[in-house]
């Protein structure tokens, strides 16, 4: 509890990690009234923290009532399928974004997750690894998780069950590969991989691709009559330092069913069942005709059932040279490798596809590859190939060069082929997917050149994205929305940058300037049109280095305004000599004076006057803002020219911008993550990990802080979302906890119990509605200041939400923004969910 926790440490001033400090001229804190807020808060811990609000029902929202608005698929597609029955129907697996199917040849997508296990692994339970349709029985699809868990459905993907959960202790772990048995596909085996997509994409060098495992195990999966699947443990690999070793595919022996062949990270392997035990040794490489165990990082064989003895290995070397394409004709025992048409200086080749009906015809995928050691290039690109002689000779049929792109963003993002797909039906068919998440298909690949169609996102021109939901785009941190014309939307993604639509999210544009900013935060100026603040934090949801940018035309042109050393490539520089001319005479006019602007004019101070806080401390002018990752923004109206801007930096704490352009530190403290401000921005308040909620109360040109909750395993100790009540004054408060709310006198309440409350928010008009997100949890809603929640998140297929926002104009409308699954948008008062008349006042 608060009374337990050590205040020296808590308040000793000025140190760099796991203390509370402020800018200012003296040492002295306000311990006194620190001192009354704790034991008023522990008081108020023990009194409220037991009564825990009972949570209401599932909503009955009905599924047709949320509308997908905003991209996100996220990362890579791991598998595609066409089923073996109905070309129409596809299905795909993302790595960050679950299941995916369409049962109109692509045109459409829908997300199929809701049975994963979101209770338990939240966003992770979107990650699936490998993805297999049983080869007589359409209906059975099979499906590997990050979660060292197999899914399997009996209704093409409609809806899924656990099947097996493996012992481990890595949740990155996954089943890489199915393998059926020829002759009796009712027989599958599988085993652990560290990580199939991490092996595939590119990471900087140095980096282990390699992700670590528990174990190292291969699994026999039986399916029953009933359609149950059962799975058992028959093996273990190891490499030759008894290390648990990652495999990435696998093949059954048509010509002996109880020898297996794995491809690893050390190298090609062959197993033979005896007595239900798989007994793996890794083959003579040397004599094999094989590159040297050390030069493979995966790869994938396949055995053609058609012709006896004929198997195909690729040997992925993601260091350039050494991997390659190998062709055997006597069982796997001996290996050529085939160049002919082939790329040399990329070894990053892995899936390999059989035509359905033509032995002589295969398909050959050959990724992108960062740069590696001894190349002069900075990437590697890949291409598609084609083989008409069973693998002897090879054409390429795709670079990327023409393909229907539609996204400059992914065009610009040079091409790789990953996995692909082939059609019974229709034999001549190939489907594949791209390295930056895409996926495509020709009708006939076996014309030259063959003809590409786009089949995860369409394009309504050269710069405008479509909405499908299947995209590689899987980070959208927050939502701006322009009060006068709720139709324009800004949307920052954390790993493409800022997007802007102007029809309600139907089309959207990826803005200038931003691609490289891992868009965070957005503010937008609600007196001048135009003008937005968008900060920045790192790419994905990662807290790096960022940067605070303006622009006054909608987005279209930006400035760099303070964060980084450098700004981004595109971006005006900092304020030159002459700025910070203009800015030494303005902090020398000192506080209380009228400043000069610009041009010259006479202007109010920014600080608003008032009597100086007999233990406060003033916050420092430090000229601009450092370096680190921005969190947070808040905008005060001094009036219809002048700004303050209020910044979370998670490294040094809380800054503040005048209208002079010039940066001040408020709060020398690591950790800040959330802010809102009470009165006018009278009282700020600060979410700062670790540490707590912190009241900053504002006398003139002077702060006074208070600790008003301490981080504590009760309360939690990070803060993800902060928002105060503009009535009330109530403070609502979003932490690993759940959602608690701080009164005008600083009483804890819990309101919402559930893990990791990701944010939270209020109704503009009414703020007894309120809404909270989740990735484990959902989404909630309350109508009585959360006193009883509804779960109202029924319609989005998936769990992982991450933020939200009520529409400032359209005072009913939420948005969600969801991990690997784009933004969702639902009108309440139109689902008959308008909330009753607000309460009265609580303080």
């Amino acid at each position: 509890m608060l009374a337990d926790l050590d205040s020296e440490r808590m308040f000793t001033p000025q140190t760099p990690t796991g203390s509370l400090g402020v800018a200012r001229h003296d040492d002295r804190w306000p311990h006194k009234q620190w001192a009354r807020n704790v034991r008023h808060l522990s008081t108020g811990l023990l009194l409220t923290l037991a009564a825990l609000p009972a949570l209401a029902g599932p909503g009955e929202t009905g599924k047709s009532d949320w509308q997908l608005i905003g991209p996100g698929g996220g990362g890579h597609l791991t598998a595609l399928i066409v089923d073996h029955s109905d070309p129409r129907m596809l299905f795909a697996a993302v790595n960050c974004g679950g299941m995916r199917r369409s049962l109109d040849g692509g045109k459409t997508w829908e997300i199929r997750n809701l049975d994963f296990d979101y209770e338990k692994y939240g966003i992770q339970a979107t990650k699936v690894a490998a993805l297999a349709q049983h080869p007589k029985d359409p209906q059975d699809l099979l499906a590997a998780l990050f979660t060292r868990q197999i899914y399997t459905s009996a209704d093409r993907g409609a809806t899924w069950r656990l099947s097996y959960t493996w012992p481990g202790t890595s949740l990155d772990e996954s089943a890489s590969y199915f393998a059926f048995d020829p002759v009796d596909p009712d027989i599958v085996y599988t085993s652990v991989a560290g990580n199939i997509d991490r092996l595939l994409t590119p990471v900087k060098e140095g980096v282990d691709r390699h992700a670590e495992i528990s174990r190292g195990l291969v699994f026999r999966g039986r399916r029953a009559a009933g359609g149950d699947w059962s799975w058992e443990e028959i093996g273990e690999l190891t490499d030759p330092q008894g290390q648990p070793l990652s495999s990435y595919s696998g093949a059954v022996n048509p010509q002996d069913r109880q020898e297996l062949f794995l491809v690893t990270r050390a190298g090609l392997y062959r197993g033979k069942l005896e007595h239900a035990r798989l007994a793996a040794r890794p083959v003579d490489h040397r004599r094999a005709g094989l590159p040297e165990a050390a030069d493979f990082d995966g790869g994938k064989i396949e055995v053609d059932p058609r012709r006896p003895g004929t198997a195909y290995l690729t040997v992925m070397n993601l260091r350039g040279q050494g991997g390659g394409f190998f062709k055997s004709s006597d069982g796997a025992r001996t290996w050529r490798r085939i160049t002919r048409g082939l790329d040399l200086d990329n070894g990053a080749y892995y899936d390999i596809q059989l035509h359905p009906t033509d032995d002589q015809c295969l398909y050959l995928a050959q990724t992108r590859n960062k740069t590696y050691e001894g190349s002069r290039k900075k990437k590697a690109a890949g291409a598609l190939y084609r083989s008409r002689d069973a693998g002897e000779s090879w054409d390429v049929i795709s670079d990327g060069r023409n393909l229907p792109w539609s996204w400059k963003a992914i065009k610009e993002d040079l091409f790789g082929a990953m996995y692909m797909a082939v059609s019974r039906q229709r034999p001549n068919a190939l489907y594949f997917t791209a390295s930056a998440g895409q996926a495509f298909a020709a009708d006939d690949v076996l014309v030259d050149p063959p003809v590409w169609r786009q089949i995860v996102s369409r394009s309504l021109g050269e710069n405008l994205w479509t909405t499908t939901g299947l995209e590689a785009i899987a980070y959208p941190h927050s939502i701006g929305i322009d009060r006068a014309n709720p139709r324009i939307l800004y949307l920052p993604y954390g790993d493409h940058g800022l997007f802007k639509s102007e029809d309600g999210g139907k089309s959207l544009r990826l803005l200038p300037g931003t691609g490289s900013t891992y868009g965070g935060t957005i503010a937008l100026d609600e007196r001048r049109p135009g003008r937005l603040y968008l900060a920045t934090r790192g790419p994905h949801l990662q807290l790096k280095d960022g940067e605070v940018l303006q622009s006054d035309d909608g987005g279209e042109s930006w400035r760099f305004i303070g964060g980084q050393d450098q700004p981004s490539p595109g971006l005006p520089a900092k304020p030159g000599r002459r700025a910070e001319k203009r800015a030494r005479a303005a902090r020398a006019n000192g506080r209380g004076e009228r400043r000069q602007d610009a041009d010259g004019n006479n202007r109010e101070p920014n600080i608003r006057p008032g009597s100086a806080a007999k233990d406060g401390a003033e916050a420092v002018a430090v000229g601009h803002l450092p370096r680190g990752a921005m969190t947070a923004l808040a905008l005060e109206y001094l009036d219809a020219d002048r700004r303050n801007l209020f910044v979370c930096q998670y490294d040094q704490g809380l800054f503040w911008m005048d209208s002079f352009e010039q940066w001040h530190r408020i709060l020398a403290q690591p950790g800040c993550r959330a802010l809102a401000q009470r009165n006018n921005f009278a009282e700020l308040f600060l979410g700062i990990d670790g540490e707590g909620i912190v009241l900053l109360k504002r006398h003139g040109d002077q702060w006074s802080p208070a600790l008003v909750a301490g981080a504590s395993p009760s309360f939690g100790d990070k803060f993800f979302d902060v928002k105060v009540a503009p009535q009330s004054g109530i403070v609502h408060v979003a932490t690993p906890k759940g959602v608690f709310t701080l009164d005008r006198n600083n009483r804890l309440v819990q309101r919402l119990a559930m893990r990791d409350a990701m944010a939270v928010a209020l109704g503009p008009a009414n703020e007894s509605i309120m809404y909270a997100v989740s990735p484990y949890r959902g989404l909630f809603r309350s109508s009585d200041r959360g006193e009883t929640w509804q779960d109202v998140g029924e319609g989005i297929p998936v769990r992982s939400f991450l933020g939200l926002h009520v529409s400032p104009a359209e005072t009913d409308t939420v948005y969600v923004t969801a991990r690997c699954a784009g933004v969702w948008k639902k009108d309440f008062a139109a689902n008959g969910a308008e909330a009753p008349p607000p309460r009265p006042r609580a303080d």
